[in-house]
């Protein structure tokens, strides 16, 4: 059994003594992940490469997105791997993992599941290819399947484990960015993030609604949900459901009071994430999660006025070490500031973080970006975005921003979530 330090469970399954010849065929056309056939022992052919061992987990259960599951090959001489390959089964994703050219003198061929900057594994269901050869060109080729589980994540909407960000266009389609690839391929090269789109059917799905919020994992599906409030001023819950939302459902009306609302972060220290709403006279008022998504919210609790003086409010989490999620309001003059919750819905006196906000459409929770145990921010402006990472100082909670390489030209995103 694998020590619970690791963090990792691992059920996996042990092929051994399998003998197999092979040769290059193409990628499967359909995605699908069969359950590998029990492996066999054969009498190999004169010239054929023998598999030894093999050692493939059949399910795999990820704690953390740095765990790992080794997938081994041993062979009768020195091979070089020339191809492994993953085939994500719902989404047909595709990870080509092997790209060396450099031929190899190794009986023994070991990969672990989870590649740093090759790859951030989605859940789900994954059909693999492993393609080997010697140096006189005989080759041989495995392939199977596994089950990759993933931990639910605040913010992940596409089941990776990591959080990401939403982002509505004008056309109404919503993207998610992943933040873990970012983070890894701007750490390495710089490269651009990896995005998918999300939703509902129909390109303008998402247009329908005049405010977004992305309050969490309102009924509990372990995947974090959106509402929207329509022109009619019904606010409506889509659930998360892996990599996509389910059609929505009626949460009640009167909402058109509102001209601000925003979500994600846990005021009242029950675990769940609530929503904030402001309303056009400026008081806040505080909607407490239930946990049902058939009524998602708790009564409203006013929690003040004079809201009227901001023109964005955002609630990335707990950024200071106080009781409870914190909030972000940026005034007219583009001053920042923060109020630290008190783990009751209210919060405490508001600081001042400092000025110049103004140039930035959009700010957003981010996780924790750089691995540091608490949540960052997603600030987006015309020109490109950046994120700024957390310090845990209640004075000064972010620290220097890090350009992001997200071009963002005029009115590509009009909202960030």
């Amino acid at each position: 059994m694998i020590a619970p330090t690791s963090r990792r469970r691992l059920a996996a399954a042990a092929l051994t003594a399998a003998a197999v010849t092979g040769t290059l065929i193409t990628a499967p056309a359909a995605v699908a992940a069969p359950s590998p056939a029990p492996a066999r022992a054969v009498e190999a052919a004169a010239g054929d490469i023998v598999v030894t061992r093999e050692e493939m987990p059949t399910v795999i259960d990820f704690d953390e997105p740095g765990d790992r599951a080794p997938m081994v090959w041993e062979f009768d001489r020195p091979v070089k791997i020339e191809d492994f390959t993953l085939y994500h089964a719902t989404e047909s994703h595709m990870w080509d993992l092997v790209t060396s050219d450099e031929p190899s003198s190794s009986h023994r061929f070991e990969l672990a599941s989870y590649t740093p900057r090759r790859m951030s594994p989605l859940a789900g269901e994954y059909t693999w290819r492993m393609l080997a050869y010697d140096a006189a060109g005989n080759r041989v080729e495995r392939t199977g399947g596994f089950t990759l589980n993933r931990p639910p994540a605040p913010r992940d909407y596409d089941a990776n484990g990591v959080p990401d960000v939403l982002m509505q266009s004008p056309d109404g389609r919503m993207t998610a960015f992943d933040t873990e690839w970012l983070r890894r391929l701007h750490a390495d090269w710089r490269g651009p993030w990896y995005e998918f789109p999300i939703g509902l059917s129909g390109t303008a799905a998402w247009s329908q609604y005049t405010l977004l919020a992305a309050p969490g994992d309102l009924g509990g599906s372990g995947s974090p949900d959106v509402v929207g409030r329509d022109g009619d001023g019904v606010l409506w819950l889509h659930q998360g459901e892996g990599q996509k939302f389910l059609p929505r459902t009626r949460v009640g009306g009167g909402w058109q009071v509102y001209n601000k609302i925003t979500g994600g972060s846990d005021l009242n220290a029950d675990g769940r994430g609530d929503l904030l709403a402001t309303d056009t006279s400026g008081v806040l008022w505080f909607y407490a999660s239930t946990g049902d998504a058939a009524t998602p919210f708790k009564p409203r609790v006013k929690v003040g006025g004079g809201w009227q003086i901001y023109n964005q409010i955002t609630a990335p989490g707990n950024i200071a070490g106080a009781a409870g999620g914190d909030l972000l309001a940026r005034d007219a003059s583009g001053v920042l500031w923060l109020y630290l919750g008190k783990g009751d819905g209210t919060f405490t006196a508001r600081r001042q973080i400092g000025g110049g906000w103004q140039r930035f459409t959009h700010l957003a929770g981010l996780g924790d970006q750089n691995r540091d145990g608490r949540v960052d921010l997603f600030a987006i402006d015309a020109a490109g975005s950046r994120y700024y990472p957390t310090t845990g100082l209640v004075d000064a909670p972010y620290g220097t921003p890090e350009e992001l390489d997200l071009d963002n030209p005029d009115g590509k995103y009009v909202n960030v979530l």
